[in-house]
């Protein structure tokens, strides 16, 4: 979408995983993701594509470093995050399970929406009270200062 939109400044995406910066026409991935966790996400991808996906979740496309479930029936989805904190603990994935109102998120432990915001502050040498940000789930609540 930034590229879309000709957005001159970096931007965070996926939850704080990528800085997008355009004047370098690249994306840099967090540096704290290790090649374990990029293991959990294949691992965690499989999972929901093998037991989940023929149960009617399908994954959100575009995630690289994190697993977001979506379907129709919204009850359904919420239902299912018991079964995904169980699944989660068991394997000893890194995630943090969390919902917004329509999905539900797999996201590493190490990396929200506060760690991209600070990565962000680094590259640009901007202040928080320079800073604006939206959000419509508590897991935005890690953007503020």
């Amino acid at each position: 979408m930034c590229r879309v939109l000709d957005v001159r400044l970096p931007a965070v995406a996926e939850n704080g995983v990528w800085l997008w910066l355009p004047n370098e026409y690249r994306a840099v991935r967090d540096p704290s993701i290790t090649d374990a966790d990029m293991e959990a996400v294949e691992a965690a991808r499989h999972y929901c594509e093998v037991e989940l996906r023929p149960l009617g979740f399908d994954r959100q496309p575009g995630k690289s470093c994190s697993v977001t479930l979506w379907t129709e029936d919204t009850n359904r989805l919420m239902a299912l995050l018991p079964e995904l904190r169980a699944r989660v603990e068991k394997e000893g994935w890194p995630f943090r399970v969390s919902a917004s109102e329509t999905h539900v998120n797999l996201d590493l432990l190490q990396i929200d929406k506060g760690t991209g915001i600070r990565r962000f502050r680094e590259v640009t040498g901007l202040q928080p009270e320079q800073l604006g940000a939206s959000g419509d789930t508590s897991g935005d609540l890690a953007m503020r200062p």
